[in-house]
């Protein structure tokens, strides 16, 4: 099932992902924040290849080549006749490299651009370079390096993508590495517990995306996908977190917690953190409460009193940053805010009060109260208590017309939308009045329920657009979000018609970012964890 059309080749705790780009198979470094193309796999004859999550094999009419990865900054190739050309990709006046040789089976070369040194140390034949200087020498016109066989026709050498240049150097042969990634992998397959080869791909693909001890990962981070999307989300990884809660529970609340560590002194979190930086600008919807009552009912370890207390005051703190910060109602300032950046909701205005914020935070103060009574908090207990029930009664008489609607932040003026998110307050879940349960339920089955899952716009809008983002199609966390409430309300049949629709969508097109939700074609980036959540939990 695994090959490079829908999934990159990539291993725990590396920072080396090879994807195809168009027609080319590329390998990328995630060392600088991003997923930069550093070279270009470069063959004389048409490859086919075969991908393992321990092993990649690129194959010709006349020969195989394999890499696999190791440690989180090597890469090992072995094969035989001459190996692929490495063909290093820039920007001109960018990139700026320079090379050096020491003895004759070492050669390093300095990447400015991602301020990382790449030592090549050749173990079976020996290296072929070719650069052309530019004419200013600030930089090479091109640089490509091949390795010729020995004389028993084979190659096998090692590259290392490094922040830290060093004289030591493993010699551990391609059969050791690939053989150690292979055990690495099978026992993390077994503790996934898969039933069937489409939970083994959603294995490797968190396999695939975990990175740490770079920067500013100093544990075990998913990222969301090593295909391009390479970095840690505030929402995105609660997901990860639900996903493994029954599997691996001390990764699974690594990454409950993983943005809560990097909240400021009033309590935001960023919405995205990388090796390298932090963006601060926007945020990211306070779904954890919810997400948290999820977690209880996969691993009663979630109620040990020791998380609750280091939980408590990270969940309080950033609670109170939106009640103190984000107005008397609070609001979205921009569509990322909100996790669904171009949503239809936001083409009237960026500042939006919306009722799934609203109802995730009754959900949140909800889970504190309880959380307080159980520290024996007695005036927070009461508080929060009173806060949920507030912000409960809120989404009832501030949205609700007969209709949900959103208002305008700045003037509250009211309007309507025909995107999918403000039926997310369906998280309040037995809570809804009986007539807002009806008309969300009648509205998921008359507008946004498609042959592959919920429509993130309505399927009747004049706005919905096929790849349109937010704006159309299928989302994993929606699927995640409705299927999990309405199975807590009961409502097994619509919740049962949206997880087989989106399984399908995964089962025929692999693990994308979204799926279109009438046709179930792949769309946006590939190996996306998310959509490996949602098959797995749904």
């Amino acid at each position: 099932m695994l090959s490079l059309d829908k999934f990159h080749f990539s291993a725990r705790n590396s920072l080396i992902s090879v994807a195809r780009v168009n027609e080319s198979i590329v390998l990328h470094s995630l060392h600088n924040g991003g997923m930069v193309p550093l070279m270009e796999l470069g063959f004389d004859d048409a490859v086919s290849e075969k991908l393992l999550p321990w092993e990649l094999q690129l194959s010709t009419d006349k020969e195989t080549h394999k890499l696999c990865l190791f440690g989180k900054d090597g890469v090992c190739f072995s094969g035989k006749g001459i190996s692929p050309c490495l063909k290093y990709i820039y920007m001109k006046g960018v990139y700026n490299a320079n090379y050096i040789y020491e003895g004759d089976n070492l050669l390093k070369i300095c990447d400015c651009f991602t301020n990382t040194v790449h030592t090549f140390k050749i173990h079976k034949g020996t290296v072929s370079l070719d650069t052309k200087d530019s004419e200013r020498r600030i930089f090479k016109e091109y640089i490509k390096i091949a390795v010729l066989p020995d004389k028993n026709g084979e190659y096998e050498f090692t590259l290392r993508i490094s922040t830290k240049e060093s004289s030591v150097y493993t010699d551990s042969t391609y059969e050791e590495y690939s053989q150690s990634r292979k055990k690495e992998y099978l026992a993390w397959e077994e503790k996934m517990k898969c039933k069937n080869d489409c939970e083994k791909a959603c294995a490797y693909v968190l396999w695939s995306n975990i990175v740490s001890n770079e920067g500013y990962y100093d544990r075990e981070a998913i990222l969301m996908s090593k295909s391009g999307m390479c970095k840690l989300w505030s929402w995105d990884n609660t997901f990860n977190a639900l996903d493994l809660a029954d599997k691996d529970f001390e990764l699974s609340y690594n990454q409950l917690i993983y943005p809560y560590r990097f909240m400021d002194a009033h309590g935001r979190t960023p919405d995205t953190v990388t090796t390298v930086n932090m963006e601060k600008a926007f945020v990211k919807p306070p779904i954890q409460g919810w997400i948290y009552k999820q977690l209880v009912k996969r691993n009663k370890r979630y109620e040990d009193i020791e998380l609750i207390e280091e939980l408590y005051y990270y969940m309080k703190k950033n609670t109170d940053w939106w009640l103190n910060y984000r107005g008397e109602t609070p609001c979205y300032h921009h569509g990322n805010d909100s996790g669904n950046d171009n949503a239809t909701c936001f083409d009237k205005t960026e500042i939006i009060q919306s009722p799934d914020l609203i109802a995730y935070l009754s959900v949140q103060c909800e889970v504190l109260s309880q959380m307080a009574e159980k520290l024996n908090l007695c005036t927070d207990t009461r508080i929060y208590k009173m806060l949920s029930e507030e912000l409960l009664q809120k989404c009832v008489t501030h949205f609700w017309d007969g209709e949900i609607f959103i208002r305008n932040g700045m003037t509250e003026e009211i309007y309507r939308t025909q995107s999918l998110l403000p039926l997310r307050m369906i998280v309040l879940e037995d809570k809804l009045p009986t007539e807002i349960k009806e008309y969300i339920l009648n509205k998921l089955k008359t507008d946004f329920l498609c042959p592959y899952g919920l429509a993130s716009e309505s399927k009747n809008s004049p706005f919905y657009t096929v790849n349109g983002y937010w704006r159309g199609p299928a989302w994993g966390p929606d699927q995640i979000i409705f299927t999990l409430a309405l199975r807590n309300m009961g409502e097994t049949e619509i919740s049962e018609q949206i997880a087989k629709g989106y399984k399908k969508a995964i089962e025929k097109s692999g693990f994308p970012e979204n799926h279109d939700p009438l046709t179930g074609e792949a769309l946006k980036c590939k190996a996306y964890c998310w959509t490996a959540n949602a098959y797995r939990l749904l």
